[in-house]
């Protein structure tokens, strides 16, 4: 479920996540809150409901190419 989950981890109502998701002690994560890409959460953090963060973009270094069609860049987020 999590690459790492810490003690005391509080995980609110419906928050949706991928695979890639490290989550450090006495965190929480508000309800309804999606995390998408590879995320790692440190020690103490509060994220308040109906958050989104997401570790990805799309490429688009070329304005004659539609931004569907360039692919998409995967990144680590720390919080």
């Amino acid at each position: 479920m999590f690459n790492y989950c810490g003690n005391k981890v509080d995980l609110g109502r419906h928050v949706s996540f991928s695979n890639n998701l490290f989550i450090g002690n006495s965190s929480s994560i508000g309800d309804y809150t999606q995390l998408q890409g590879e995320i790692h959460i440190g020690n103490n953090v509060m994220i308040a409901p109906k958050c989104v963060f997401i570790a990805m973009d799309h490429i688009i270094s070329q304005t004659n190419i539609p931004m569907n069609q360039q692919g998409e860049i995967y990144r680590v987020m720390s919080v």
